[in-house]
């Protein structure tokens, strides 16, 4: 019994040299050899080897299928040590030589004891390579975390030993140099950490099912137009410089205090002259302020600032787009439309296949009454784009402001009628159904403004006005005592006689009266002599008729209201002028009849009346109106607009003229 004992433990230590030379032969090879125990403190009482994994940055790996190297040959050949199969081969011939001449019992009884002495042996084993079998750190050595290992996950390829002989340590020149995989990972080669067995056994197991995953692909540094971080609601307007700064621009960004934002900007220009949206930010601070301030001075300094940082370097094209837009949008509204022109050309160049941009250069063209230049930029356009339906309308627009009244028609009817989503310009819908009604197609002008309102661009399909207070009450003809202006009227009224005696006077002085020049007319001739527009007395005509001018100067409602006229009106013979609407219902127009002659009709809406010498009649213009002379003789009213009674003095200060 004590000498199967001791052959037991023999077997033991035997087993115990083997596994140290392969041990040794794994960290290093023959030739090395490994860190001593008194080098990484190991108690040297236990003399047990220290596991070296070599670092591969090419493959983990994996000690399963990798065979072990022979040992020297030796006098006496050495049991191969593999695994628990074999301890139990070599166990069971070194022990048949005492197992002769024994009883069947007897043999069985001590080799489960020798198995047993054998278990506790092995399960040594694995705790002293639990315990010493980690790969060996040295002084330079850092400890890394998990999150500091390779991810693969993004695409990068994962590195697996596939043929099954002897892993090899790559050369430098072999796997690149370091500076070549930073490149690619962001990740050093000291940074990479061989993954655990049982990684490698999912890695070679989904190998032989799976195609090998895509090479690395190059890293590139965060931030800027090029890397959207979705996390992160600036980016498309963050360029590479700015995305170092990132943090301070968007505190600056969020300061409501104008001085205080502008304090936070300056400090970054000064650090970061370049920076685009420093630049744009310090300009919206004026914007803002110019806004709340009604300040012309902090909108000057807002455009300038806007053009400044468009002129900054790198900038992403989103924030071009931004700022570029909002300049020309605060130059339009400061009434310097042809200084916005070089903007518009700026997108236009970058942008050069997106035709929306030259679409707004014409607007701008438009709002300026450049009524060629924006038709030459639309012909262009529609070489290129000849279905763009906002182009096509806006060139039948174009055309008709023109007097091409045929040839408008079939753009509008492109535009409007083919346009996968409506167009909401109502100023397309009001001149598209005036073009049809001027060549006789009233019935089809009425359904475009049906359509319009529908789409809630009109008010209704006579009162077509495109400025408007949808609070106000509408009707086509009013009271003076609806007005509650009738007091103010009844003096007009009785001073009718005078006042028609200074028009007179006036329309005998060579050029006192002009033609109009909307294009309402249809024929005849229809002339006009201005006493207050837009809120403003008309000094030199008032000083031909002082005592008509002093009577609409003293009442408010007439001499103060931004949004219409007082003008005397004289019309031919013979005249017809066209179906038209005002442009605001913030207004209503009195006429005083002073020379009527027979054979005058004004149709509003579709109730008709004529005039009366000495009195005043009321309606309200932004409804369709039309007017037929169809007398032998001059006709001469006096045209005075006053505010709508519902407006409070808030709404009447606020509005812009018109």
């Amino acid at each position: 019994m004590a000498l199967r004992f001791g052959v037991g433990v023999a077997l033991v230590v035997v087993a115990h040299v083997v596994l140290v030379k392969k041990w040794n032969s794994w960290a290093g090879g023959e030739d090395e050899v490994a860190p001593s125990i008194e080098t990484i403190g190991v108690p040297s009482e236990l003399h047990e080897p220290i596991t070296e994994t070599p670092i591969v940055a090419s493959a983990p790996v994996n000690t399963e299928t990798v065979p072990h190297p022979k040992p020297s040959p030796q006098p006496d050949p050495e049991p191969k040590f593999a695994d628990e199969a074999d301890l139990e081969e070599v166990s069971a011939d070194e022990e048949s030589p005492v197992e002769e001449g024994s009883p069947v019992e007897e043999e069985e009884e001590e080799e489960e004891q020798e198995d047993e002495d054998l278990e506790i042996d092995q399960q040594k084993f694995r705790d002293l390579l639990a315990k010493y079998g980690e790969e060996t750190p040295e002084s330079s050595d850092i400890e890394h975390t998990d999150e500091e290992r390779v991810d693969y996950s993004e695409g990068d390829e994962s590195p697996a030993g596939d043929e099954g002989v002897e892993q090899e340590v790559v050369s430098e020149d072999e796997a690149g140099s370091e500076d070549d995989l930073k490149e690619w990972t962001g990740i050093k080669k000291s940074d990479i950490q061989v993954e655990t067995d049982s990684e490698d056994e999912e890695v070679e197991e989904e190998s032989e099912d799976e195609p090998p995953p895509p090479p690395p692909q190059p890293s590139r540094k965060r931030g800027g137009q090029r890397d959207i971080d979705e996390d992160y609601g600036n980016s498309l307007i963050t360029n590479e410089e700015d995305w170092a700064i990132k943090e301070e621009l968007d505190r600056a960004d969020q300061e409501f205090n104008y001085e205080k934002a502008r304090t936070l900007y300056r400090a970054l220009l000064f650090k970061h002259p370049d920076s685009p949206r420093a630049r744009y930010g310090l300009a919206q601070t004026f914007d803002r302020q110019a806004e709340k301030e009604r300040s012309n001075v902090m909108l000057d300094l807002a455009i300038t600032g806007y053009k400044d940082a468009l002129a900054a370097p790198n900038i992403t094209d989103i924030l071009f787009i931004q700022i570029a837009s909002r300049l020309i949008d605060r130059l339009r509204f400061r009434g310097h439309h042809v200084k916005a022109v070089p903007i518009h050309n700026l997108l236009i160049q970058k942008f050069n296949t997106t035709p929306e941009y030259r679409t707004d250069l014409a607007i701008t063209y438009l709002m300026v009454n450049r009524l060629e230049d924006a038709r030459l930029v639309l012909k262009e356009l529609l070489r290129y784009w000849n279905q763009d339906p906002f182009a096509l309308a806006h060139y039948g627009l174009i055309l008709k402001l023109q007097g091409n009244i045929h040839g408008c028609i079939k753009y509008f009817k492109e535009g409007l009628e083919t346009a996968f989503k409506p167009l909401s310009d109502p100023r397309l819908y009001f001149h598209y159904g005036d073009a049809l009604a001027r060549i006789g197609k009233e019935s089809e002008a009425m359904k475009v403004y049906d359509s319009a309102v529908a789409m809630g661009l009109f008010r209704s399909r006579y009162q077509r006005s495109l400025y408007n207070v949808d609070r106000l009450a509408a009707r086509p003809w009013w009271t003076q005592e609806e007005t509650t202006y009738g007091p103010f009227f009844k003096i007009l009224e009785k001073n009718w006689i005078k006042i028609r005696d200074e028009a007179a006077m006036a329309f005998k002085l060579n050029g006192t009266f002009r033609d109009e020049a909307e294009g309402l007319r249809d024929k005849g001739n229809w002339k006009q002599f201005e006493l207050f527009a837009r809120g403003s007395k008309m000094k030199k005509n008032c000083e031909i008729t002082p005592f008509t001018c002093s009577l609409i100067g003293s009442f408010e409602p007439a001499a103060t209201c931004k949004r219409g006229q007082s003008k005397f009106s004289i019309m031919d013979a013979g005249t017809h002028i066209w179906p038209h609407c005002g442009p605001t219902n913030c207004r209503l127009r009195a006429h005083l009849g002073l020379i009527v002659p027979s054979g005058l009709r004004i149709r509003v809406a579709n109730i008709t009346r004529t005039w009366e010498e000495g009195k005043v009649m009321v309606f309200d213009d932004s409804f369709e109106h039309e007017v037929w002379h169809d007398g032998d003789s001059l006709r001469l009213v006096l045209i005075v607009d006053v505010w709508h009674p519902e407006l409070t003095m808030k709404e009447k200060l606020s509005l812009s003229p018109i």
